[in-house]
């Protein structure tokens, strides 16, 4: 196996692992300030 083709596998394997990971991290954040702001009203 050439260096080319493992690199490619490796790529093909790990875009969509990470275009998850962001979506994760993006619904995390916005839950997160929802949570604060909530946090806020209900403190006040």
């Amino acid at each position: 196996m050439s260096k080319k083709t493992f690199l490619r596998k490796i790529d093909r394997e790990t875009t969509p692992r990470l275009a998850g990971v962001c979506v994760n991290a993006m619904y995390l954040i916005r839950f997160g300030i929802l949570f604060i702001i909530f946090k806020i009203f209900m403190l006040n």
